[in-house]
């Protein structure tokens, strides 16, 4: 089924100060440069260089900070395929946790709608599909789908597993949240990931652990593999 015109116009007129950007350059702490990027599309943001960088008098430290953090924007398709890949039983360094940063850290990002191909089907552009099938642009549909594997790990039969604490599901919420409030993401995944969110409230109330400070880095890793990596 073709995706709407209304959808798909959406996606190609976005300009970036719609798109998580002022958050994103506030925790690189490049948010000075905020009305900069705000004149821009997110396709010119993506094509940034250090010519048009020094042009627009950016500073040197910052011209390499921001080429660097758009670097690791288009590395989100691989990271995301990586981490779907760790999630198998089977595979030596599976990290639910991990998986829950990585969301955490990836929803935070600046992305636009996905402009589906001529004939790609709508559970394509949704994620419904094996990962495989995604397209490398449809960073939403990559995150949806990393998303359900997390959710039907989690919460399988309803019930919250033990090795995952309270504070990982508190930003498994988080992450539910941010997407529902997403432009950059579909109805139908809105609408299936507020069924997730349904069932997960079986398991934890957040009201329960809100409390708490999530004192965890803001990394695509646990608290666990963080340190494991810096003790190494």
């Amino acid at each position: 089924m073709p995706f709407g015109c209304d959808f798909i116009a959406k996606a190609v007129s976005v300009h970036v100060g719609g798109a998580n950007v002022p958050a994103w350059l506030k925790s690189l702490r490049l948010h000075k440069y905020t009305a900069m990027f705000t004149e821009l599309t997110y396709e010119e943001m993506m094509a940034l260089d250090e010519i048009e960088l020094e042009r627009r008098n950016v500073t040197k430290g910052a011209r390499t900070k921001i080429l660097q953090s758009i670097q690791k924007l288009y590395s989100r398709a691989s990271d995301l395929r990586a981490m779907h890949e760790r999630l198998s039983p089977s595979h030596p360094q599976r990290c639910l946790r991990c998986a829950i940063a990585t969301l955490r850290q990836m929803i935070a990002t600046p992305m636009i709608p996905y402009v589906p191909a001529p004939g790609e089907s709508s559970d394509c552009v949704d994620g419904f599909v094996c990962i495989s099938y995604i397209n490398d642009r449809n960073v939403p549909g990559l995150i949806f789908n990393l998303l359900g594997e997390i959710q039907r790990a989690v919460f399988v039969s309803g019930r919250q597993p033990m090795d995952v604490e309270y504070e990982y599901l508190l930003m498994l919420f988080t992450v539910f949240d941010k997407l529902s409030n997403n432009e950059a993401f579909t109805p139908m995944q809105k609408q299936r990931v507020h069924q997730w969110k349904r069932l997960a409230r079986k398991a934890i109330r957040p009201a329960d652990v809100r409390r708490q400070r999530v004192g965890l880095p803001h990394s695509g890793k646990c608290e666990i593999c963080h340190y494991k990596v810096i003790i190494l």
